[in-house]
């Protein structure tokens, strides 16, 4: 709790702030390969295989 700059360790407004911030990195974490993976034939995919 010390390392909690005047936030109290249950404040709902923390958790919130941390839930938004890992869901924004994980949806830009996923975004990349998932558009990558959209832009493939699937039929040239299976062919490589």
């Amino acid at each position: 709790e010390k390392f909690l700059f005047q936030l109290d360790a249950k404040d709902p407004r923390a958790f919130a702030v941390a839930i938004v911030s890992l869901s924004l990195a994980a949806l830009i974490a996923s975004a990349i390969p998932a558009r990558r993976a959209a832009s493939v034939d699937p039929m040239e995919a299976l062919r490589a295989e």
